[in-house]
């Protein structure tokens, strides 16, 4: 063999040896192409700032005459609760019990929709946990299809609207699910309304 085909064969056996080479390390660094977030993106989730609940305390926003008028229940007393998210009222006589929570914390469309689901998820097959989807009283617009839901064995219904999440708990011993669950939806309502979180900056 001349030295011309010497080294010609030599130089094609290295660069066979050079491309299987590429090839091994091809495989051992390939990276996925996937999204490594695991969250899932929701439509109306745009704002996640807090709009707080500074100066819109439930307790004079929804007076106890009001809520007693609502539960068909007189002599009530409130006890309020605030702090700089969340501001809590409590009104009672005996065993009735009716608690507003306003939560106005930051990421309420997700926070929201995540309590929802996992509701569904946790408590479809218990009768008085499942909850129940109740329309027109929150943002019926928002991820998950509904702006509102109710829990029959706790007597609660939680509510979202406007970048803040209400929990209405009416307990009136006498009072049928279904009277609880409109008096809820009813005092939600009112301090939605009362409490705007759509802010002017003025």
């Amino acid at each position: 063999m001349s030295r011309i085909a010497l080294v010609l064969t030599l130089w094609l056996a290295a660069a066979a040896l050079a491309a299987c080479g590429s090839g091994g390390s091809a495989t051992t660094t390939y990276r996925s192409s996937l999204s490594a977030s695991n969250g899932e993106e929701l439509e109306h989730d745009a704002d996640r700032s807090a709009e707080g609940v500074d100066g819109l305390s439930v307790c004079p926003l929804l007076p106890t005459r009001t809520v007693e008028k609502v539960v068909g229940v007189s002599g009530l007393r409130a006890e309020r609760n605030d702090s700089l998210d969340l501001s809590i009222c409590r009104y009672a006589r005996g065993a009735v019990n009716v608690r507003i929570l306003l939560d106005g914390a930051a990421d309420a469309t997700r926070r929201y929709y995540n309590q929802l689901s996992e509701a569904q998820q946790k408590f479809n097959p218990i009768p008085d946990l499942r909850p129940h989807d109740v329309r027109h009283v929150g943002d019926d617009s928002t991820y998950g299809g509904t702006g509102a839901f109710w829990t029959r064995g706790r007597a609660q219904l939680v509510a979202f609207s406007a970048d803040r999440i209400a929990r209405v708990t009416v307990h009136v011993p006498a009072q049928s699910d279904a009277r609880r669950k409109a008096e809820a939806a009813r005092l939600a309502k009112l301090i939605f309304a009362r409490a705007p979180a759509e802010r002017d900056g003025s």
